[in-house]
């Protein structure tokens, strides 16, 4: 009974070890793609980068980077910007494609765009009163909802 029980420990080891497929590491601003470290040196040239994690998981690879501005920026593994979020601050509008911040701007005159994503090859920004909006590649509305 005792070899059974060690057994079945050993198996469910294995299991859990088997199943962790995800690293986080935390790495250093020159590890940085590129292109991720252009887009930050672009879009927030006062800012400094406080950390970089890197985010492995199955076969993909992202970085997730903090700056002393408070923002947090999100990159693939190609360092292409998938997520801005300023952390209730306005996201630069150099980020925001041309059609979107032609809606924000005509249509919510007194909110500031506070975080923007992409979704596929669609865009969600958020609003600092806390509407999301989704528009698609080209940045044409699909909708609008509150976030909980």
């Amino acid at each position: 009974m005792k070899r059974l029980h060690l057994t079945f420990a050993f198996l469910f080891s294995l299991l859990v070890i088997a199943c962790d497929d995800e690293d986080e590491s935390v790495i250093a601003a020159t590890d940085l793609p590129t292109t991720a470290t252009t887009f930050i040196e672009t879009h927030f040239p006062e800012a400094e980068i406080t950390q970089v994690i890197k985010d492995e998981e199955r076969n993909s690879v992202d970085y997730e980077v903090r700056l002393n501005n408070n923002f947090d920026l999100d990159f693939d593994e190609n360092g292409n910007w998938t997520e801005v979020d300023g952390l209730n601050s306005q996201v630069p509008d150099s980020i925001i494609p041309t059609n979107i911040l032609s809606y924000t701007t005509t249509n919510h005159t007194d909110q500031i765009i506070i975080e923007i994503n992409k979704q596929g090859t669609n865009f969600e920004i958020q609003l600092d009163n806390r509407l999301e909006i989704l528009f698609d590649a080209d940045g044409n509305f699909i909708r609008s909802e509150y976030d909980d």
